[in-house]
């Protein structure tokens, strides 16, 4: 369970503001999405909308998924990132993985903070 403190404040702010950008960019990429590969990306990115609303959903109600679904909105991140360099906007295979990983390494730093624990609960000196 997730324990009010600063530590989800980031991941929250980047939740919301995913999903509206997201959701945004969804509506204009479906009807120009020509090729299986920008298909893809637009799938890639409608699955960090949905996993991302699961996510602030699941934090707001406190809910013990709340860890899975924002693992879920990381990894369809990751992909997005990957897929849409890649198909979008027509980089090469290296360029495309290096986004893939900058986006895979933003979405676990800020699930990893989100639901870190702090110093003193870890060492087993809270009441």
């Amino acid at each position: 369970m997730i324990r009010w403190s600063w530590r989800p404040i980031p991941l929250v702010l980047f939740l919301v503001f995913s999903v509206f950008a997201g959701a945004r960019d969804i509506r204009n990429e479906v009807r120009n999405a020509p090729t299986a590969g920008e298909k893809a990306a637009t799938a890639a990115e409608a699955g960090y909308v949905l996993a991302g609303v699961a996510s602030l959903v699941a934090l707001a109600a406190r809910r013990p998924w709340a860890r899975a679904a924002a693992w879920t909105w990381a990894a369809f991140l990751a992909a997005t990132g990957f897929l849409a360099a890649m198909f979008w906007g027509e980089a090469g295979v290296a360029a495309s993985f290096v986004g893939g990983a900058a986006c895979a390494a933003v979405g676990a730093g800020l699930v990893v903070l989100a639901f870190s624990r702090p110093r003193r609960e870890r060492a087993g000196d809270a009441p």
